[in-house]
């Protein structure tokens, strides 16, 4: 049996955006209160590390709502569009680019609206009669033609019979503005456009909206769900120009519902105009937040981190095995699979929070002791062996980041003895990102809060598992997440991040010690 479960297990596929619609459904599970939280009718905004499931969880929710005969439009705007990175290209106005990436949006989900009328059944005829020409018109608002710059048309009249010249003249295309006197029918004109400026697609905002309006009132009861995976992967400056063109548009009507996945640090939903106005979508007004860390990431919850992981794994393997061997419950399986329970805990720590990287690491030590029951460790050698092949290989490439990262080992586990740290949410470190993006630092808790530091806010980073595994069971193993102070005085390790302390000086990270560690590497 250990053959053909370690033989699933090599076959597990790693990205939900890879499996068919039946092996998403097959082998989702929810966590706890988020699916029901994102099957309201809220707009919402889904953050997640790289590998964490979002793609996984939005498409299990469109299968949902197709159920349900309402009309989900799943966008992966990673793959968006064919205009050769026209978003990217900092050598276009801003305008153009912005126009460009709404067309495209809207076109799209005019395509998947009409793809969902044409394919269902019940109501295609009505759907047909009524919904079409609404399309149409909204594929006629899309494309409209705006000329930004100057734009001169001259219309040069030549007579063949006269010795007569008249001149009308055209300034820009929606002045009108024309001179000169009436032609005889032996006129011969020519026309000439001079163009200055670059041609653009232009949208009116109110225009759609209504015509969006009139097709939810053929839809209705049903609703139209926009759910725009990876958000991120849309350029950072433009990010607010599309959170406002959502908010104008299709976030005020009433059966139009919003879901965004995006990487939290990565997303920029909202520019500050002045103390009043603002540009995008606003958290907690406009769109809500929530965050599978909060659910995934061991050192919060272990109980329900085991119980998740435990079903993933369930639910992936036994949808491989053949039918004469497949499993009832996921606590059998964990017990074939694994030599004890405490080998599949070491797997959920090692893991981070992040079930792709559960699936690999799991690979690698299958593949390391195929015949053989997985043990505590096999993981930990297969961990190690993931961070050298994955983590630290794509650290590698980033000289300064490879820096911090071993300054950080070396202050908070070399000296300090811990696993983790805290940076105030406020600071924005362009290499504690990239380190973050690299799954070598998680996120475990945010806005944790000191009495000894009033109105000051921290997030807690945790330093991945690979970093410190060669250190278990040696005495310079971590004694616990970070140092802090209790009631007493005293001094301890905690376990679990809470929400306040009474002092937590010894596990913030001051970066500007870093910069002064550097500055003398750079000096000898």
């Amino acid at each position: 049996m250990e053959n053909e479960i370690n033989g699933a297990i090599l076959q597990i596929v790693k990205r939900a955006d890879k499996c068919d619609k039946n092996t998403l459904v097959e082998t989702f599970v929810n966590l706890g209160s988020l699916l029901p939280l994102l099957k309201g009718c809220d707009n919402h905004i889904l953050y997640g590390r790289r590998g964490t499931g979002k793609t996984h969880i939005l498409s299990y929710l469109c299968t949902l709502l197709e159920k349900q005969y309402d009309c989900p439009i799943y966008i992966d705007l990673r793959i968006l569009g064919s205009t050769n990175s026209i978003y990217t290209n900092n050598q276009l106005p801003i305008e153009q680019r912005v126009t460009r990436l709404v067309i495209d949006i809207f076109s799209e989900i005019h395509d998947q609206i009409n793809s969902f009328i044409t394919q269902n059944d019940t109501a295609k005829e009505q759907y047909i009669v009524e919904a079409v020409p609404i399309l149409s018109k909204i594929s006629e608002e899309l494309s409209q033609i705006s000329i930004i710059g100057d734009t001169t048309v001259e219309n040069r009249i030549e007579m063949a019979k006269s010795n007569e010249l008249e001149l009308q003249a055209t300034i820009g295309t929606s002045s009108g503005l024309e001179f000169g006197t009436s032609k005889r029918n032996e006129d011969k004109k020519v026309e000439q456009i001079t163009q200055h400026g670059t041609t653009v697609r232009y949208l009116h905002f109110p225009s759609i909206m209504n015509l969006f309006k009139d097709l939810l009132s053929i839809f209705s009861p049903h609703r139209i769900w926009i759910i725009l995976d990876e958000f991120s992967e849309i350029p950072y400056d433009l990010q607010p120009y599309l959170s406002d063109m959502l908010r104008r548009t299709l976030a005020p009507l009433n059966n139009i519902v919003i879901k965004i996945g995006a990487i939290e640090h990565r997303t920029n939903l909202k520019i500050q105009i002045d103390n009043k106005q603002y540009m995008g979508l606003e958290i907690g007004a406009d769109i809500y937040s929530c965050n599978l860390d909060d659910y995934m990431v061991f050192n919060n919850n272990d109980v329900q981190t085991l119980f998740f992981f435990k079903e993933l794994l369930y639910r992936h393997i036994n949808s491989l095995l053949p039918d004469g061997v497949k499993y009832n419950d996921s606590t059998k399986l964990i017990s074939d699979l694994f030599t004890q329970e405490a080998a599949f805990e070491e797997l959920a720590r090692a893991a981070e929070g992040v079930p792709r990287d559960a699936f690999n690491i799991l690979s690698v030590a299958v593949t390391n002791d195929f015949y053989n029951k997985v043990s505590v460790p096999n993981i930990r050698q297969a961990a190690k062996k993931w961070y050298n092949q994955d983590k630290e290989a794509s650290v590698k490439s980033y000289k300064e980041a490879r820096n911090l990262l071993n300054w950080i080992i070396d202050t908070v586990i070399g000296e300090r003895h811990a696993r983790a740290f805290l940076l105030q949410s406020d600071e924005n470190h362009e290499l504690i990102d990239f380190l973050y993006d690299a799954r070598v630092l998680h996120i475990i808790k945010q806005s944790v809060s000191s009495r000894d530091t009033p109105g000051i806010r921290y997030n807690v980073y945790s330093i991945d598992y690979g970093c410190y595994v060669d250190l278990i069971n040696t005495s310079r193993n971590p004694k616990g997440l970070f140092e802090v102070e209790d009631e007493n005085g005293e001094n301890d390790f905690c376990k679990v991040p809470q929400n306040d302390y009474r002092s937590i000086r010894r596990a913030i990270l001051n970066m500007a010690e870093f910069d002064s560690h550097i500055q003398k590497i750079n000096t000898r």
